[in-house]
């Protein structure tokens, strides 16, 4: 069953049972003693969502279809790793391409790599990360091997629209490639900027467009935890702004976790800050910029802490920065209003934040172990609870992709009882 609900305010007991939390939960404009009403013209249109589209195909299954997606005007790509599309295959990957023609979506091309059956690659795991923008399409393995430098270095792909088809451009390595760096886990595209990071080594790679090719312009380097299991890196990047939150996700409740911004200046990238904290604190990022941003820099931050437990046990708030000067300045802490009404054999637990897309004024934050997009508005410390839209499928422990451009909006949903990516598109009333 597919629907939208709107948000009303929460009850007196929601308030209480989500603590200091819940104090910091946005703000709604109703009449109340002692508050100023909005005018009409301060006050945040409301939104509403269309239909749900869900997307899937009988070849998808098990094949971690929707563990990335991203679109771009009328283009959606999905990621699918672990698809094993070869005699003998060991989850080569692939990536699909989907064209929308008026409401309706329709698969375009499948694409794979080009040297996924070069006899020295059995499981690059093509697919992992997904971006797009306009014409370009990156996508990420990152279990891509090098001949000399061994296994695991990981390799970015790059296509270029050609007229109905994509062909593939480029094939992105690091400078020096390191046996299981990894590079690939994830990607980040805007303009001509493209930001590449692994998740086993200490380092962000940023690649531009020069006319002619794709250049490495930097590596970054920054501290990760102690190795494990759960140790990833998340990213954002807008304009000359690039975030990448680093910690041991999911749900480690010793390990300390910090993001770290980095803002480029001509050639140059520099470090202007660290943000630190704990319980999955960087699992995901957002980076966008508000009317008043300096051209080329994003001003507003979404860090998503899924497993953060000061509004109940793994409830998992959003914080909201803003750029201060040079630096980064927490605004606001989001979290679900209904966290005590979700998943009753988890209590409150939500995992509220485990992903996040920023656009403009408009924030999406996807919960782990739910089928649930909430959907905000607003900017610096004020942000409106809008709408809760609700697709398919079963509540699973991946951290569920989404992405937004413009008034579409995807959301991926891989695993064993999902193999799907569901669109819809959010406007004002």
């Amino acid at each position: 069953m597919r629907y939208l609900r709107r948000i009303f305010a929460p009850s007196m007991l929601l308030i209480l049972a989500l603590g200091p939390l819940a104090a910091c939960a946005p703000t709604r404009f109703e009449d109340q003693a002692g508050e100023v009403k909005p005018t009409e013209a301060t006050r945040p249109p409301d939104l509403a969502a269309g239909p749900v589209t869900r997307i899937t195909h009988a070849d998808v299954v098990n094949t971690g279809f929707g563990e990335a997606v991203d679109v771009s005007g009328d283009t959606l790509v999905v990621g699918a790793s672990d698809w094993n599309g070869f005699p003998g295959g060991q989850q080569y990957g692939s990536v699909y391409v989907y064209q929308r023609v008026g409401k309706e979506w329709g698969r375009q091309v499948r694409l794979m790599s080009s040297d996924g059956q070069d006899g020295f690659q059995y499981d690059q795991h093509f697919g992992r990360s997904v971006a797009i923008e306009r014409d370009t399409i990156v996508v990420g393995a990152p279990d891509a091997d090098h001949p000399t430098a061994g296994d695991n270095t990981g390799a970015v792909y790059v296509y270029r629209r050609a007229g109905d088809a994509w062909e593939e451009f480029a094939k992105l390595e690091a400078a020096e490639p390191r046996p299981h760096e990894r590079f690939g886990n994830r990607v980040k595209i805007d303009g001509d900027t493209l930001a590449i990071a692994g998740d086993q080594d200490d380092a962000l790679y940023v690649f531009t467009w020069d006319g002619r090719a794709w250049i490495q312009q930097a590596r970054l380097s920054f501290s990760l935890p102690p190795a494990s299991d759960g140790r990833q890196v998340s990213l954002a990047l807008h304009a000359d702004t690039l975030a990448a939150g680093v910690g041991s996700f999911p749900f480690d409740q010793g390990q300390d976790s910090t993001v770290f911004v980095f803002q480029r200046k001509g050639d140059s990238w520099t470090e202007s800050a660290r943000l630190e904290g704990k319980q999955d604190f960087g699992v995901s990022l957002a980076l966008g910029a508000s009317p008043a941003a300096q051209q080329g820099q994003a001003d507003t931050l979404a860090i998503g802490a899924d497993a953060d437990s000061s509004a109940g046990l793994y409830a998992g708030p959003v914080y909201i920065y803003s750029r201060q000067g040079n630096g980064w300045k927490e605004q606001a802490r989001l979290a679900a209003a209904d966290a005590m009404m979700d998943l009753a054999f988890l209590a409150n637990n939500t995992f509220f934040g485990c992903s996040v897309a920023l656009q403009g004024n408009l924030l999406l934050v996807l919960p782990r172990f739910s089928s649930t997009v909430y959907v905000y508005q607003g900017q610096g410390a004020n942000w409106t609870d809008q709408l809760e839209v609700i697709f398919d499928g079963l509540g699973e422990p991946e951290a569920w992709p989404i992405a937004i451009d413009g008034s579409t909006v995807v959301e991926g949903t891989p695993g064993e009882f999902g193999n799907s990516a569901h669109v819809f598109e959010i406007f004002s009333q």
